[in-house]
């Protein structure tokens, strides 16, 4: 029981920011400023910018940069993407490749909101 409850208060004092993280990331689309917003939900990202993304497994994490991927398939164009944001820089490099057509990779700077 007292380790049950020494369990409980160690776990209660971990902090737990890292468990709620948004990112906006500016770059630009062509000749066109726009932002993605990606935010943490529990060990998947989710892009905020569109309404049915699919989640973004993480994975990679450590101090310095946070990295997740995401695959989704449509009839034509079976797309994997992975973004990629550095903590200390405050920057993210994005891109993804599909069998049919390419696709470009942006880069940009990126803000933690919380």
């Amino acid at each position: 029981m007292r380790l049950t409850i020494l369990s409980a208060i160690i776990f209660l004092s971990l902090p737990f920011q890292s468990l709620s993280e948004t990112y906006s990331c500016a770059y630009m689309l062509g000749n066109e400023p726009a932002i993605s917003s990606y935010k943490r939900i529990g060990n998947t990202f989710k892009e905020l910018t569109f309404k049915n993304s699919t989640p973004y497994d993480i994975i990679f994490e450590d101090d310095i940069i946070v990295a997740f991927f995401s695959v989704y398939s449509t009839i034509r164009k079976p797309t994997a993407y992975l973004v990629i944001i550095d903590k200390n820089l405050n920057s993210f490099s994005s891109g993804g490749q599909r069998i049919r057509g390419e696709m470009d990779t942006i880069k940009g700077s990126c803000q933690k909101l919380n």
